[in-house]
């Protein structure tokens, strides 16, 4: 077994009998049996933290045209998922800007942040706020933000899926329209599958 106490201190043995009710024993190959009282232990054999794992990808494009019409254009996109136990973190930037005869014709942005905390192995809570800049939408600032829970069915480094749903609070801030704000709902789901 491993017993871990709460000093912090971790042994790893095998349970001996004990003398008394009001503690435990555990034999341990560096200092032989060891008599601990119940109430310095933290925990028996706890579950293993998996380490922080990071992943993710940034994605930049470009085109440029020239002819009848002449037009560029450049993205750039960065998604990254950060784990760490109970806890992940999602977070995401995708940007474009073009322009057709020297002219603007795309300028947006969208960004987002999502934090899970998972209740279970397959159940979480999550918090999401997501924002979107968009000119040509008259839109200076939309927010998105709210909490509601989720259900992971598959997490594994071949394929995820996972399906949420909570509420949202909208605020649309507008440059010539008229400002907006109200409370909906919100779905999601995420499938992904990396091919070999």
């Amino acid at each position: 077994v491993t017993v871990q106490l709460d000093s912090g201190e971790t042994l790893q043995g095998v349970l001996q009998r004990s003398e008394t009710d009001k503690q435990l024993s555990v034999e341990t190959q560096r200092s032989g049996v060891q008599n601990i009282k119940w109430s310095e232990i933290r925990a028996i054999n706890p579950p293993v933290k998996k380490p922080l794992q990071l992943e993710g990808s940034i994605l930049l494009g470009g085109t440029h045209q020239s002819g009848n019409t002449d037009r560029i254009g450049s993205s750039v996109d960065f998604d990254a998922v950060i784990r760490a136990w109970k806890h992940r973190f999602n977070l995401g930037f995708l940007g474009n800007y073009a322009e057709e005869n020297n002219e603007v014709s795309a300028r947006n942005a969208f960004g987002r942040l999502k934090y899970d905390y998972f209740l279970t192995e397959k159940i979480y809570g999550y918090l999401s706020t997501e924002l979107l800049y968009d000119k040509f939408k008259d839109l200076n600032l939309r927010t998105v933000i709210g909490p509601g829970f989720g259900y992971q069915i598959w997490d594994d480094d071949i394929k995820a899926l996972a399906f949420e749903g909570g509420v949202a609070y909208y605020d649309e801030d507008r440059d010539e329209g008229e400002d907006s704000s109200w409370m909906t709902g919100r779905l999601s789901g995420l499938f992904s599958y990396k091919f070999p």
